[in-house]
């Protein structure tokens, strides 16, 4: 379980489905050393001809994924069983493909080419395509390409993750419309049978499934927390926390988001301070990180004031302002955000769908 509401890091029942056709911490260093390496590292995402790995949680003096220190042990939950396994399947017309391990950059950009993934501009669909876990050598490629093969074999399984949650979303909603009932007026308690009156025994359970997924039991605040992000700003936030996927997080343990864990399984940082006993969370595969980056935003009380952002529009430079405990930065890192989504393009993304077929 990771920090800040972080999930369980076993694979998805959900994806079985789908597959079957069914921070670090933030230490204090000197002040010139810390300058130093954050105008480096700020640099390494907007120059286009400069690799740089200084955003690596590897790299301590770099408030980068320091969001952790805003959840208590408490907040990490309890583990349930099937927690990603609550979405209705995705429909046929929209599977993703087995997950795929490649092993250099190289195989990477080969692979996204015969998928069709290297060009999609213009695109207004792409392929289910799932890698494993991103090769071990990213870091070393050109940062152009670097930058490219990230975005585009990150995409589609950002695109899964989400579409999670919008079948999520959809179920929900239209049980409250069966209900014939305000969101604000409802209390899915099981110890409240009344609201479940008149509904399908499958959707009391989805609901009551949801209530603990979410932790919430209030129809108005499970609604707010059940929604997707904007693909830009998911792509935006796993580029600055894993160096563009080159990060020892990202390479030894899938971990894109520099999610924590209190848990046996995990990755010890290398400065990490004496007397903390956090680790790095480790993932079977990338979407699973995803998954659990998507839950801590959606249910973690820090995140409060983007899920208000978020029900208003989907915007993301105006969704990442409510990112400002994600990390020490505060506003600067919220501002390196938007820079990221500007520089990269990002925002063309959020329009493309998943392929039929």
């Amino acid at each position: 379980m990771g920090a800040g509401g972080c999930v369980s890091t076993e694979k998805s029942n959900l994806l079985q489905l789908i597959l079957n056709k069914e921070i670090s911490p933030f230490h204090l260093c000197s002040a010139m050393l810390l300058i130093t390496a954050s105008t480096l590292s700020f640099l390494s995402f907007y120059s286009s001809d400069t690799p740089s790995d200084f955003t690596s949680n590897d790299y301590s003096c770099v408030p980068t994924a320091s969001h952790n220190e805003y959840f208590e042990k408490s907040d990490v939950g309890v583990e349930e069983e099937g927690l990603f396994s609550l979405a209705l399947p995705i429909t046929e017309e929209k599977q993703a493909s087995h997950g795929i391990f490649v092993q250099s950059g190289k195989e990477l950009i080969a692979l996204l080419k015969e998928k069709e993934l290297w060009d999609i501009s213009g695109k207004n669909e792409i392929p289910a395509l799932l890698i494993e876990g991103f090769p071990g050598d990213l870091s070393q490629v050109h940062v152009q390409l670097k930058k490219k093969a990230f975005i585009h074999s990150l995409l589609p399984v950002v695109m899964v993750a989400l579409e999670e949650v919008r079948q999520e979303r959809l179920q929900l909603l239209a049980i409250v419309k069966q209900l014939g009932v305000g969101p604000e007026l409802l209390v899915f308690s099981r110890s409240l049978p009344s609201w479940q009156k008149g509904l399908a025994d499958v959707d009391t359970q989805f609901v009551l499934a949801l209530t603990r997924k979410y932790r919430t039991q209030n129809g108005a605040t499970l609604l707010k927390r059940v929604n997707v992000l904007p693909a830009s700003l998911v792509l935006a936030q796993g580029a600055i926390e894993s160096s563009w996927g080159g990060s020892r997080f990202a390479r030894e343990a899938n971990n894109i988001f520099g999610m924590w864990t209190w848990q046996d399984k995990g990755l010890i940082p290398a400065r990490r301070e004496p007397g903390k006993t956090h680790k790095i969370a480790i993932y079977d595969s990338i979407l699973d990180s995803v998954k659990a980056y998507i839950l801590t935003i959606n249910r973690v009380q820090a995140y409060e004031d983007l899920r208000q952002i978020r029900a208003t529009t989907h915007d993301p430079y105006k969704i990442a302002e409510g990112l400002l405990k994600y990390s020490e930065k505060g506003d600067q890192y919220v501002s390196i955000i938007a820079r990221i989504i500007e520089v990269n393009q990002l925002q063309s993304y959020d329009r493309i769908k998943l392929a039929e077929g």
